[in-house]
């Protein structure tokens, strides 16, 4: 059995989320979980209890959400935006998504990271860096919902993160 889960992962890290026939290399899951990705469609097998953030990260490929605290979801490192909500995806099991749309800081277009880089950069916001996609995915939301945030909008908007 551990070689067939050894197996299973070793194929989920290659990048191979079903097998010919419809078949899941993980063998875990009874049902796919689909949902799109950042604008483009996704289908996986989860594992039961598997978060968000260990889908993203282990089977899609995604660096820019960090495991910071799972499963507490408190320090805001794997701030996804799922259906335009700011959700933290260590605390969010990945059957939730289900038919949603995720957008994490890969599919964010590039002008818009360099400008919200710009601005961190500008501002002295960049310490060890490990927690910025989360807090510029935040930023994202609140400046897509409000174009001209006051300091206290944006002091509350971001408290969600501990950096």
């Amino acid at each position: 059995m551990e070689v067939l889960r050894w197996a299973a992962t070793t194929l989920l890290r290659a990048g191979i989320e079903r097998l010919p026939g419809g078949g899941s290399p993980a063998g875990d899951a009874a049902f796919p979980v689909s949902f799109r990705l950042n604008g483009r469609p996704v289908e996986i097998f989860p594992h039961p209890g598997e978060s968000l953030l260990d889908a993203l990260r282990n089977r899609l490929g995604i660096r820019s959400t960090k495991n910071g605290c799972a499963p507490q979801g408190q320090c805001g490192c794997c701030l996804a935006l799922v259906d335009g909500l700011p959700k933290t995806a260590c605390a969010v099991p990945v059957e939730i998504v289900a038919g949603k749309d995720v957008l994490t800081l890969e599919g964010i277009p590039e002008e818009e990271r360099r400008l919200i880089a710009h601005c961190f950069v500008t501002a002295a916001g960049m310490q060890c860096g490990f927690c910025i996609p989360g807090i510029a995915l935040r930023a994202k939301h609140l400046v897509d919902r409000n174009p001209a945030p006051t300091r206290a909008e944006i002091a509350k908007a971001l408290d969600g993160h501990l950096c």
